[in-house]
């Protein structure tokens, strides 16, 4: 079956400046891509916000050939009156419409590849690029994110690859490993923080190297799941230094812990292997959260 959806989406708002008063604390993560494209609102948290008149035109698409088998697509544009607004839609600034937001997705049984990108909306230039790759072959699951960004609004330029690794022992035990490794030194241009702020964006890319790895086991069945790592940090930059952590986190199932999932998809994170997304990607976001870079998920 074949579904090409055109969409048309439009948001209006008094065009309001954000208060300076209100620290920003949960909105700095501003990145438009396939995720947020058609969100009436993109800002994260609640102390920043869009406003004005915006929207959205873009088409998605699908050409399924089984229940686990099928291509996807989606591509667009957004446009903003408010060219001073804080929430960064283009490389360009002063910008009324943003880049050209795309992604491409293709899924065959127990594989999954996804290519998400950015072109710049005059050269058609790509300044984003995420490709996240995903095998789920029981017992095993591993999934591997490339990103590759050129003056984006957010992250600067930047080149990363992170990814995770389970190993399902039986049917109460998993193991996971999962690292981050910076491919090259980058700069951040972030806009909405402050020159005086660090944050998670400024440190993962002081150099080009392995930013985190970690492992641990998992233990779970109807009642409880018990995760133990280690983890270590290698991120240096003025008081913060490398450092190794180790844990073990016990969950009671029937409270109802909403973070709670099968060995299969339980996710270590080590110190720098977040996705933000992103993301991308992705890329330190969220996870976004997807991202997190660019967030893979809503």
């Amino acid at each position: 079956s074949l579904t090409i959806a055109p969409i048309v989406e439009v948001a209006a708002s008094p065009n309001l400046q954000n208060s300076s008063n209100i620290p920003n604390e949960d909105s700095q993560i501003a990145e438009l891509s396939d995720i947020n494209l058609f969100s009436p609102e993109r800002f994260s948290g609640l102390d920043e916000v869009e406003s004005g008149l915006r929207g959205t035109a873009g088409v998605r698409g699908q050409l399924q050939f089984d229940d686990k088998k099928y291509v996807e697509w989606l591509f667009g544009q957004a446009y903003q009156e408010n060219d001073q607004s804080p929430f960064p839609i283009s490389s360009a600034t002063d910008a009324n419409y943003s880049d050209y937001i795309g992604r491409l997705a293709f899924k065959y049984n127990w594989l999954d590849i996804s290519y998400s990108f950015r072109l710049d909306r005059q050269t058609f230039a790509p300044t984003s690029n995420e490709i996240n790759t995903r095998i789920d072959y029981k017992p095993f699951t591993m999934e591997v994110t490339y990103v590759a960004l050129k003056d984006e609004p957010l992250f600067g330029d930047r080149k990363e690859v992170f990814g995770t690794t389970n190993i399902e022992i039986n049917k109460n035990w998993s193991w996971n490993f999962n690292g981050r490794e910076d491919l090259g030194s980058s700069t951040t241009t972030s806009s909405s923080t402050t020159p005086s702020s660090i944050t998670a964006f400024d440190l993962l890319n002081a150099s080009s190297g392995t930013v985190g790895v970690g492992t641990g086991l998992i233990y779970h069945n109807e009642c409880i799941m018990v995760t133990s790592s280690v983890s270590r940090n290698y991120i240096s930059d003025l008081d913060v230094k490398p450092s190794t952590t180790i844990a073990v986190n016990l969950v009671l199932k029937n409270f109802g812990n909403p973070t709670t999932t099968p060995s299969s998809e339980a996710q270590l994170t080590a110190p720098g292997s977040e996705k933000t997304t992103t993301n991308s990607n992705g890329i330190l976001i969220d996870n976004p959260p997807a991202a997190t870079f660019n967030p893979s998920t809503n």
